[in-house]
């Protein structure tokens, strides 16, 4: 009498032996594998890095816009400021502002672009790596589901595929979930966060000369967004 297959596991609640399997295989410490020591050499230098650059700052929200219009200063304009404080020590004195300073703003701006584009680049192609690499596996996970189900299906010549239930659930759930690593959790925790310290200011509108001038609040970093 030929034995009868297994029986596929069928996911019973949060304490079936099957949940109990998959809690442990992600539980396995994932900093344990080559890749981690990998990144965090190159963290490390992402580290040393910052601290090459003089004056290396991350803008709080809000910041961005409120530095725009004056970053984008034209060159153009700043050289010929520079000539203007340059030829005329009364305007160094009175805005506190040397030639010298202005034309070291943009060698620096000039100098560092390029390396903000290589980090841009640097940035998006990891995040195209790890897709591609994982898209690679992914899909072989697919086919493999794929593959236990039609073989489920042909009865009890082939072997049934253990957790074959389990797989079809957390297949049917990925679009319900949306999970954030935790680096993107700390950077949404740490904006948040900068939302709530960010001091009020208060601006005095007045549309129309007569007009009583009004009080308004603003939150620096959340009504000043764009």
């Amino acid at each position: 009498m030929q034995d009868k297959d297994p029986e596929v596991p069928v996911v019973k609640g949060s304490h079936s032996p099957i949940d109990a399997d998959v809690q442990i295989i992600e539980a396995i410490d994932p900093t344990g594998s080559p890749h981690h020591a990998k990144a965090a050499a190159i963290l490390e230098a992402f580290d040393n890095l910052e601290a090459m650059i003089d004056d290396f700052v991350i803008a709080l929200p809000g910041r961005r816009t409120e530095i725009a219009v004056d970053a984008s200063l034209p060159d153009a304009v700043l050289h010929r400021i520079a000539l203007g404080c340059k030829s005329s020590p009364q305007l160094t004195a009175a805005v506190g502002l040397t030639s010298e300073e202005i034309m070291d703003v943009i060698h620096y701006t000039m100098a560092y672009r390029s390396v903000e584009t290589k980090a841009l680049l640097f940035g998006r192609g990891m995040g195209d790596t790890i897709a591609e690499k994982r898209a690679t596996v992914a899909a072989r996970c697919v086919q493999a589901l794929k593959i236990a189900r039609q073989m489920a299906r042909k009865g009890e010549k082939h072997t049934a595929v253990p957790y074959l239930a389990a797989m079809e659930e957390a297949f049917k759930a990925r679009r319900r979930r949306n999970p954030q690593s935790d680096d993107e959790r700390n950077v949404t925790k740490t904006l948040r966060s900068a939302k709530r310290r960010a001091q009020t200011i208060l601006v005095e509108l007045n549309t129309t000369p007569q007009a009583k001038p009004t009080t308004t609040q603003f939150k620096a970093g959340r009504d000043l967004e764009p």
